[in-house]
């Protein structure tokens, strides 16, 4: 009646069809993906997350992506596949915090200051409020004209009130230049 040749048109639906459906893949890929982690629940909004070199806070959770804020300010906008397929830390679920401090050392102390500098770092380190055990002092790497003494400490998670994060980072800082310069 229409002329109209229906192997041809069913071949153009079919073709059509796929074409379709390959450039809606990444957008059913992320709607499926946002049910996973709202059903899942691996994090929340206002939880600190880490995904692969991102870390942020999450501030939204869409149908499609995720927002989370650096603390730097920066937002980024990551599309749900991608969290439900890589490996996702929720920084928010620790309970410790390890910090590690990196000191570049000139070569000339002998062992015995080496040993006392380990031990009097220990020492001075946990009687900074909050810094807590495991605490660790080693030599990680030799340059040309120094050494690295590796010092990580741990603090709790989330921190006590009224305590701010780099207020404690300064006061060891300045400890363990006290003592490494003392020597």
């Amino acid at each position: 009646m229409f002329h109209v040749n229906i192997p041809a048109l069913i071949t153009g639906l079919g073709i059509g069809g796929v074409a379709i459906a390959l450039a809606g893949k990444e957008t059913v890929e992320n709607f499926f993906a946002a049910f996973t982690i709202l059903s899942d629940k691996p994090f929340k909004t206002g939880e600190t997350i880490k995904l692969g070199e991102i870390e942020g806070v999450v501030e939204r959770i869409g149908f499609r992506s995720t927002r989370l804020r650096n603390s730097d300010g920066s937002a980024y906008i990551i599309p749900n596949q991608n969290l439900v397929s890589q490996n996702l830390i929720n920084l928010s679920l620790r309970d410790t915090r390890v910090v590690k401090i990196t000191a570049n050392i000139k070569y000339g102390p002998d062992h015995a200051t080496l040993v006392a500098i380990t031990g009097d770092l220990k020492e001075a380190l946990l009687q900074i409020h909050p810094v807590k055990e495991p605490i660790d002092v080693h030599i990680e790497n030799f340059d040309k004209e120094t050494f690295q003494l590796i010092i990580s400490y741990n603090l709790p998670h989330p921190l006590p009130d009224e305590t701010k994060l780099n207020a404690i980072k300064r006061d060891v800082n300045m400890k363990v230049f006290e003592i490494i310069n003392g020597r």
